[in-house]
């Protein structure tokens, strides 16, 4: 949920497999229905929110094809020269080279792509290659971003779904920051399962981001426990702690303080 307009009230945005589907309200709950979905060259399902051109007002990346809000008041308009009309599975922001402006990371394929954007002219550029991000044709279905091995850069955690047939899962990828804008794989991350989802949080609340992936086709999920050490370096480790959830088909998750007790 989020203000795309500047306004006092939240607008939600609902991605489907069929395309970006409308929210279905009564009047109690306070939402109006503005329009019934984005142009036709917007369907996907990953949407990923945030100020890409720096006028002050939040973007709307969908599968990362990109839809700037260019009036401030939540119209959107497809922006295909911005070196973002490309297929992806999901996209999320960050500023992987910390200038300030928020740059994209794709997955399925994996790309980075730095934003250039000058003067109000919008674009992106593939630095993939130069910051040590290859793709391998595997189908990343989700992504998380953080600092998990303190170095003051986001890393990415890349969740592989299947490939082959189904339940066939495929490994997981992390890429780690070098501390320069570069980025190189853990080998830390073995995970071969249905992975479509993935959300960092402190849960243990030790100072570190941990690593929650949520896996498909009845396959357990992982919950991987960053133990940060700055004397010793950074390691994930998977483990159980009551939330495998191996008897569903978890496609997303989400951290929060449910009881009030300060813990996530």
């Amino acid at each position: 949920m989020m203000n795309l307009g500047r306004l006092t009230t939240l607008t939600i945005l609902l991605a489907a497999l069929s395309g970006v589907a409308s929210a279905q309200t009564t009047d109690p709950v306070g939402f109006r229905r503005t329009k019934d979905s984005f142009p036709e060259h917007a369907r996907g399902t990953r949407v990923a929110i945030g100020d890409v051109d720096g006028d002050g007002d939040p973007d709307v990346l969908i599968s990362g094809r990109l839809l700037l809000n260019s009036d401030g008041k939540g119209t959107f308009r497809y922006v295909p020269k911005a070196g973002l009309n490309r297929f992806c599975r999901a996209a999320i922001l960050l500023d992987y080279d910390r200038d300030g402006d928020l740059d994209v990371f794709t997955s399925g394929p994996d790309r980075m792509m730095r934003n250039d954007t000058k003067q109000g002219v919008v674009r992106f550029t593939d630095v993939s290659a130069a910051v040590g991000i290859s793709d391998d044709g595997l189908p990343g279905e989700g992504l998380g971003a953080g600092d998990l091995n303190g170095d003051g850069y986001p890393d990415i955690y890349v969740a592989n779904y299947e490939l082959g047939g189904l339940a066939r899962g495929t490994a997981d990828k992390l890429y780690l920051s070098n501390g320069r804008g570069g980025y190189y794989l853990d080998s830390q991350v073995a995970s071969r399962l249905c992975g479509r989802g993935v959300n960092m949080g402190d849960f243990d609340q030790d100072g570190d981001l941990d690593v929650f992936v949520s896996n498909y086709r009845l396959q357990g999920n992982l919950l991987y426990v960053n133990q940060l050490d700055q004397s010793r370096g950074y390691s994930l480790r998977a483990e159980e702690r009551g939330i495998s959830g191996g008897a569903a088909h978890t496609i997303g998750s989400v951290w929060g303080d449910l009881d009030g007790d300060g813990d996530i």
